[in-house]
């Protein structure tokens, strides 16, 4: 029997009650050699860190990873979105916030009515069973824009790639839209790997910063 040690960089609920997860990299048990594993695999629903399972003739468990699972919004999820926006790192970088971001009666406000909103889809990015932050498609004049936001202790982790990735795979409407501060080099990254083009830019004023700033528009074909 064959013993390979697997880590993950993505894992998504798949048709079924199983997983798919996706491979960073994986090896046999004294063996470097890769080339004869697949590059995703079911796993079982709910397996957690350290947990072994059967597999296509082969035993594999879990040395390492992150699960990166895409669900909808519940409602202990926006007392966490509030806690994430605090963070005055990220909500510069961020840049167009709430005018006030500590007042969470309003900031409360805006995500139900944006959830109770037909054309809007948001997604919770889970990490071993905590909420990462979310990626959420709404419209401007009927156009599509994606934003995606992460607390600042899941950042530089591939996190926001991959799960943007998964996101665009559920919607799947093209031309799709998405917007970034001029600096935000993280987020421009993201966006530029997973194909999407710089195709204007305009001044528009941060409430983060109490400035105005140039904003950059991206498009995904």
């Amino acid at each position: 029997m064959v013993f390979v040690s697997v880590t993950l960089v993505s894992v998504r609920i798949g048709p079924g009650a199983g997983i798919v997860a996706r491979l960073s990299r994986s090896r046999r048990e004294g063996d470097d050699s890769v080339e004869d594993m697949p590059d995703s695999l079911s796993v079982p629903s709910g397996t957690q860190r350290g947990a072994r399972w059967f597999t296509n003739g082969v035993v594999l468990w879990l040395e390492k990873g992150t699960f990166d699972v895409l669900r909808e919004v519940q409602e202990l999820d926006i007392e966490i979105f509030f806690k994430h926006q605090l963070d005055p790192v990220s909500s510069w970088q961020v840049s167009f916030t709430h005018k006030d971001p500590t007042d969470e009666k309003a900031f409360n406000v805006h995500i139900v009515d944006a959830l109770r909103n037909e054309t809007v889809v948001m997604r919770i990015i889970v990490i071993d069973s905590e909420v990462a932050g979310y990626i959420t498609k709404y419209d401007i004049e009927e156009e599509p824009q994606i934003g995606f936001v992460l607390g600042r202790e899941f950042w530089g982790k591939g996190i926001a790639t991959e799960s943007l990735r998964e996101f665009l795979s559920i919607f799947t409407k093209r031309l799709v839209y998405a917007r970034t501060a001029f600096d935000n080099e993280a987020s421009m990254r993201v966006l530029q790997k997973l194909g999407f083009k710089r195709t204007s830019k305009e001044n528009c004023f941060s409430n983060a910063r109490g400035i105005e700033i140039v904003e950059v528009l991206w498009t995904l074909e």
